[in-house]
Formats: structure tokens, C-alpha cells, sequence
């Protein structure tokens, strides 16, 4: 048997302490009566390899079994494991009972028709980590005029957020009752309203105490503006933030251009000197275009050379600029996911890969039950844990769709605003909230939809003008889990190159 696991967040602790009345229970049938029965619940099978994928489509729970164990596992229906034991004596007793326990936390099986994890937990909504994300848009203005832009940011026209601002949004903020709380500081290009973010942390500062375990602060940059003085403050107030950045010079130049045509390589890279010289980690934000598609892999290596451990890989939006230039910028799902099997391949031959954010996201779907990634969810919390604060005090419930006049939720000028009740009475986001793969008939038979969840229900709604719809990328997803588990069934080691905080349980019953 094998599967892999993220239990960081305690879920299967507390249900074996529930079960079983330990948190490590030692593995075992003892703790349901003297002859427990047995039964197989309705997961899906494929065979992978040589290996039998079994994955209950409810839970969104699996394990990969070799033939021998697949065939006893074929042999369970309303059986003890007294009787499975007397169709296959060759193997010993207490191995049987471990490997039906296994199979029993995974919900490939009930016990006295009881399964470990209850379906209906899933049936309103998915299992999140709920905190509140609040992304402060000091400003749309931009020094760059990337190709592919969908703020469509214009440096003439756009102003700035005012400071009078800073301790209005900190105030509704501060007012929520999240467990936790992620403050953004976005653009357009955030340093260009560097006065603006200083002037709003030390408000903050006089608020709570800096670093605060509860509030996380990040900021998004392009990096071009970044000198000693600002990365100083940022590193002082313990504001975590990424750079963006499209590839070594030839492909990073032919999309990420200063208005006048010049590309911003050279400045990017005094940036990442500055940042290796503080001993700083790099995060990148890198987009997928048809300018650097063909070379995803080179540029993963180059971005290696820089001592990059993580990228966010960010195909092309097609909003803002990026509408104009779509013919010649556009790389559709069909090559991404080449790319990306490429890129697994990479990962095979690399003893310390360049992790990737969106499929790290992904194999974290496939190992735990709670849902952490916002974007790769129908109910990701727009509009309820989740705001947009334009610079003219306009609150969206998504960054993406912020120029969308439909979707603004109010405006921090008015004195009864209270934003964890914005969503009460908007239909928009009644209807978000109601999206559901329950009522998607493609998402409600897909065995995938445990992981999937519907995805991004504003790209649907504004695709297909309905939020009952499965996600116009629905096929690439599919088509990504099913290629995770097929390198997966062949390569043992790879979950923890994509995620070394991944657990792998690896055991022959047999």
C-alpha cells in the first residue's frame, strides 16, 4: 500500500482519537468488537502501471495496492477477517488486520458498515482553513508596460490610495474575528506607492505588536524599484513578499518591457543581487506565455542558478492587455499540460528541484482533506474572508475582477460597514456561495472533484454567465491529476521533491 499525507492540520489525529481513543493508535481491528464485518465502500479503480489506484470519490481519499493486496481487498464483502484469513492463509493474521485497518483509514472500506471519514462532511461546502485575506491595492499605476497585464495599468491616469485610508481599512480589518489574517500590499507596482505601505504599517504598528503571529503581511513587487532602504523596511516589519519574473533575459525581456520598449532583466537582476546579498530567500511569480513556453525547463534551471527554491507559475490571463496580444501570447491547456509533464520530468532528474506553487497546490488536494489554496476552489471565500481594497476605497470581493464595476461590495467611506456582512443581501455573491460540484452534474460524477472542488467559480461565472457550470479549465485539471498519479505509481520519491513537507507511507502487507 501506498499514499501520501499532509495532516498538518490535525483532521486525522482528532478522528483516530475519536475511533480509536489514541492519536497513534497501534494498527488494528481490536477496537471494533471481537468480529467486526467488513465491506468495500463505492471507490473508483484504475490501473496505473502494474498498480491499482482505488480512490473513494466522496473523501477524495486513495492509496495505490500492488495485485496481490488488490486481490484481497477484491475479496471483501461482508466477510470477518476470520473468513478473509481462511481465502488467503498464505498471510499472517495480524498483517491482514493491519492492512484492512489501513484500508479502512483511507474509506477504501467500512467496519460494521462504519466509515473512518463521513462523506456528509464534504456535502455543503469543502474543508478549508478559513482566515481572512485582505489585499491592499495602494495604487493601479505601474512603471512597466508588461505585454500581458490585465490591471492594464496606466502610471497617467491612476492614483494613488491616500494615507487618510490606512486607518480606515486597518480598522475593518482589525474588526473581523478570523483566526488568522494575510494582509497584501498590491498594484499596479506596490513600491510605487512605497510612502503609502510604510505610513500604513506604522498605523498598524500602533494598533498590535509587529511581527504578529496572527497577521501575516506580503507584498507582490516587480522588483524593479527595490533598493536597500525599502527591503530593509520590509524585512524589519516582517512583510514577506515575491518578485516577478518571466525567465533568464531573452524570455523575461520579451514580455516584462518598460513603456518605452526596454526590458527590465537588468533592473530584476540587480534586485536578486541585493536580495542573495541580505541572505534573502527568492520567491518568483513567473506567467506562461507563448514568449517562454518552449523554454519552461531552461528557465527553471536558470532560476535555480539564482538560489530560487519556489516559483508560482501563472499562465496568461486573458483580461487587460493581455485581450489584445491574446493571439500571440495565449498558450492553451493542451500544451500547458505537456509542459507540465516536462516538468516532472525535471523534478525525476533533479536531486533539488525548483518547486512549483500551482502543482504543490495540487498534490496538497491529493494528501490531505482540508483545502488551503484559494484560487482552486468553488467556494473560495470572495466576498466573506476575502477583500479587495482599491486605491479610490472601492472593496471587490476578488483582485482579478476588480475592474468589474458589477462586483464592487461597497466602499470603506461608509460608517456602518461592517465587512464580514457585505455578503448578506448581494446576489453575486449568494450566488458564488451557492456553487457547489454537488449540483454540477460533469463535476458531481468526476472522481477528481474531491480535489478539484469546482475551482474559481468567478472565472465560470464570467466564461459561461452561470455559476452552475464546471471551470472552462476543468479538462486541464483533470488531465493534471491523472498525470500526478501516473508519475506517482512509477516514482516513489516524487511526492517529496514537489512538497518535502509530504509524509509517504510505503508498506508491504504482503
Amino acid at each position: 500500500m501506498y499514499y501520501i499525507s499532509k495532516d498538518d492540520n490535525g483532521f486525522t489525529k482528532a478522528l483516530l482519537s475519536l475511533e480509536t481513543g489514541s492519536a497513534d493508535p497501534e494498527p488494528g481491528l481490536h477496537y471494533f468488537g471481537s468480529m467486526p464485518v467488513l465491506n468495500k465502500t463505492d471507490y473508483h479503480e484504475k490501473c496505473y502501471n502494474g498498480k491499482h489506484l482505488v480512490l473513494n470519490p466522496h473523501t477524495g481519499t486513495w492509496c495505490f495496492l500492488p495485485a496481490e493486496e488488490y486481490g484481497i481487498l477484491q475479496a471483501i464483502d461482508h466477510v470477518t477477517c476470520q473468513s478473509l484469513h481462511e481465502k488467503f492463509p498464505c498471510m499472517d493474521m495480524k498483517a491482514l488486520e493491519e492492512f484492512a485497518f489501513y484500508l479502512f483509514l483511507r474509506n477504501i472500506i467500512t467496519i460494521n458498515r462504519h466509515t473512518f471519514i463521513e462523506e456528509s462532511l464534504f456535502e455543503d461546502k469543502p474543508l478549508k482553513r478559513v482566515g481572512g485575506l485582505f489585499i491592499v491595492e495602494a495604487t493601479k499605476r505601474c512603471n512597466l508596460h508588461c505585454s500581458y497585464c490585465f490591471a492594464e495599468c496606466n502610471s497617467k491616469k491612476q492614483p494613488l490610495m491616500h494615507k487618510k485610508s490606512a486607518g480606515r481599512i486597518i480598522d475593518l480589518i482589525l474588526a473581523t474575528d478570523f483566526e488568522w489574517i494575510s494582509i497584501e500590499f498590491s498594484g499596479g507596482e506596490a513600491l510605487l506607492a512605497f510612502d503609502f505601505i510604510r505610513y500604513f504599517v506604522e498605523e498598524l504598528k500602533n494598533r498590535i505588536t509587529l511581527p504578529n503571529n496572527r497577521i501575516q503581511l506580503t507584498m507582490q513587487t516587480n522588483a524593479t524599484l527595490l533598493d536597500e532602504q525599502k527591503l530593509d523596511f520590509l524585512v524589519e516589519n516582517g512583510i514577506t513578499f515575491g518578485i516577478s519574473m518571466d525567465g533568464s533575459q531573452q524570455y523575461n525581456d520579451a514580455t516584462r518591457k518598460y513603456p518605452n520598449g526596454k526590458g527590465t532583466y537588468n533592473d530584476i537582476m540587480r534586485a536578486v543581487g541585493l536580495l542573495q546579498r541580505k541572505g534573502r530567500s527568492i520567491g518568483l511569480l513567473s506567467v506562461l506565455s507563448s514568449r517562454n513556453s518552449q523554454n519552461y525547463i531552461d528557465n527553471l534551471k536558470f532560476f535555480k542558478s539564482l538560489s530560487v527554491s519556489s516559483i508560482k507559475l501563472n499562465p496568461v490571463f486573458r483580461n487587460g492587455r493581455a485581450e489584445e496580444n491574446w493571439d500571440e501570447l495565449a498558450v492553451d491547456d493542451r500544451e500547458i499540460l505537456k509542459i507540465q509533464q516536462q516538468y516532472l520530468d525535471y523534478c525525476i532528474a533533479e536531486a533539488d528541484p525548483v518547486r512549483e506553487n500551482n502543482v504543490q497546490s495540487m498534490l496538497e488536494n491529493m494528501s490531505s482533506c482540508f483545502r488551503g489554496y484559494r484560487c482552486m476552489l468553488s467556494c473560495c471565500g470572495a466576498g466573506e474572508n476575502f477583500f479587495t481594497f482599491a486605491p479610490d476605497g472601492n472593496i471587490y470581493p476578488c483582485a482579478r475582477y476588480q475592474n468589474t464595476e458589477k462586483y464592487r461590495m461597497g466602499n470603506i467611506d461608509d460608517p456602518d460597514l461592517q465587512l464580514q456582512s457585505l455578503y448578506k443581501g448581494n446576489a453575486l455573491i449568494g450566488g458564488m456561495r451557492s456553487r457547489k460540484v454537488a449540483g454540477i452534474e460533469k463535476c458531481r460524477k468526476c472522481v477528481y472533484r474531491r480535489f478539484c472542488e469546482g475551482n474559481c467559480s468567478l472565472d465560470t461565472y464570467e466564461t459561461f454567465d452561470s455559476w452552475q457550470h464546471p471551470h472552462p479549465r476543468c479538462d486541464y485539471y483533470r488531465g493534471m491529476y491523472d498525470l500526478l498519479f501516473d508519475y506517482i505509481s512509477q516514482h516513489d520519491e516524487l511526492p517529496k521533491k514537489l512538497d518535502p513537507g509530504i509524509r509517504v507511507f510505503n508498506r508491504n502487507f504482503i
